[in-house]
């Protein structure tokens, strides 16, 4: 319960925090085109497989550019695709965005 309402209260906070400081998203993608991986990864300590969503600049790459990575969990009861949109939408502004899909969530 504690955690519940601690959660709550940093999405409330953040909220607040985001109109103040920005305007938040855009609702139009950025001027990059997105690519997309879909891939599975093995574990081999653990003997498992990852699947893994990877979205990302279609120019990624040009001129040995850095670019900033988001690791992105899906939570209980949802998949690597789940978020897709937003890693698409971040991608289009120039992140890398990866989705890895937890054993036993989805």
């Amino acid at each position: 319960m504690l955690r519940k309402v601690w959660v709550f209260g940093l999405v409330m906070v953040m909220g607040v925090v985001g109109r103040a400081v920005g305007e938040g998203y855009k609702e139009t993608l950025g001027p990059r085109g997105v690519e997309r991986v879909l891939d599975v990864w093995k574990n081999a300590k653990r003997d498992r497989e990852i699947p893994m969503l990877i979205c990302y600049p279609r120019d990624l790459g040009k001129d040995q550019e850095k670019v900033p990575v988001i690791v992105f969990s899906h939570g209980l009861g949802a998949s690597r695709a789940t978020y897709e949109e937003y890693g698409t939408h971040w991608a289009s502004y120039g992140y890398v965005v990866a989705f890895p899909q937890h054993h036993g969530t989805d």
